[in-house]
């Protein structure tokens, strides 16, 4: 097996896309329970609001949910989740609260705002025109 499709296979059982580990079963399991806490914590920093709104057994159950299908796309922690308040609207259980994925959005765009670029400042000859 080539390394990056064992790298593949190996993500895909640790975000539990796959039941079947490409290495020993025992040791697998730790690393997984570990991705799936540390991937949960994340969630939970970038979104206390929300997390505050629903408990936090509902939202680790949720996240669980959410890392199965989105895996993290860089390595800062601090921007995981982008997809997460779509993701909340689409669960059933959540029309009981509408509120809860603009709230989620909103804690998103805090994070976005944190994150972005820092843009050159407006001087007043640019504001006058």
């Amino acid at each position: 097996m080539k390394l990056a499709a064992f790298q593949a296979d190996f993500a895909a059982y640790l975000c539990g896309a796959t039941e079947a580990p490409p290495v020993d079963p025992d040791r697998a399991t730790i690393y997984r329970n570990n991705v799936r806490l540390s991937l949960s914590a994340a969630l939970a920093a970038n979104f206390p609001v929300t997390q505050a709104m629903v408990g936090e057994a509902y939202f680790h159950q949720a996240a669980r949910r959410f890392l199965r299908d989105h895996l993290p796309q860089r390595p800062d922690m601090a921007d995981y989740g982008g997809a997460f308040p779509g993701f909340l609207a689409q669960l059933p259980e959540v029309e009981a609260y509408p509120f809860l994925p603009d709230v989620a959005r909103t804690e998103r765009a805090m994070i976005e705002a944190f994150l972005a670029p820092q843009a050159p400042a407006l001087t007043a000859a640019a504001f006058a025109s």
